[in-house]
């Protein structure tokens, strides 16, 4: 976890996953809603046939929670298909973390480029786009799992290679990547391609971080 030494908006730009650092699942209210709609177990009955959780984890690898996902898993077992509307509206149920989007706006007043780096479907992207336009609106961009880069996500190091690029057609591809993300491997992997990975574990440590090293928040 090696932050560049002087960071500026002329050599440095932001990147930024977004389930549990930008945005916040609500728990509670998708749980509600889950019992709700399936009061009887109907959707742990369909999910939990024999050899469904194989291939669940299998298609959940490489789509996430997209229709795709859905779609493939489908194919051996019609039964999950019965779920796919619900449980790809659960998954929406995001608030926006207030003291992130306090500290990328701030970064984005300073004149620093910020990017979205993350494995949200593309689905959900959209959702968010229509409801949480402020948000949206800080960053510069998006890199995403979709059909067109055959769905590749983190931490597959193909999607580094494909941020990098799509960083390039930017022209930001020469400068330095600040890269937040919730999970170890991606930010593990991130370090081992050139990006200066950090860890999140709250916005004040992230703040205190930026701060340390020259950026004025």
């Amino acid at each position: 976890e090696i932050l560049p030494g002087q960071i500026t908006p002329e050599n440095t730009i932001f990147a930024f996953d977004l389930h549990d650092v930008v945005l916040k699942t609500q728990t509670y209210k998708a749980t509600i809603d889950f019992i709700k709609k399936f009061p009887h177990l109907t959707a742990i009955k369909l999910i939990f046939t024999p050899g469904a959780i194989k291939e669940i984890k299998k298609q959940h690898k490489r789509y996430g929670k997209s229709p795709k996902f859905f779609d493939e898993v489908a194919k051996k077992y019609p039964a999950i298909a019965k779920c796919k509307s619900t449980i790809l509206e659960l998954t929406n149920y995001q608030d926006v973390n207030t003291e992130m989007f306090d500290i990328i706006k701030k970064i984005k007043q300073l004149g620093y480029k910020t990017y979205v780096f993350s494995n949200i479907s593309t689905e959900s992207l959209n959702y968010l786009k229509q409801n949480q336009k402020e948000l949206i609106s800080l960053f510069d961009g998006i890199q995403n799992p979709n059909e067109q880069n055959n769905f590749v996500r983190k931490p597959n190091p193909k999607a580094y290679a494909l941020f990098k690029n799509y960083l390039k057609q930017n022209s930001d591809n020469n400068k330095s990547i600040i890269f937040l993300d919730d999970d170890i491997k991606n930010v593990d992997v991130a370090n081992k391609y050139g990006f200066a990975g950090i860890r999140y574990k709250s916005a004040d440590k992230f703040k205190r971080k930026l701060i340390k090293h020259g950026v004025k928040l």
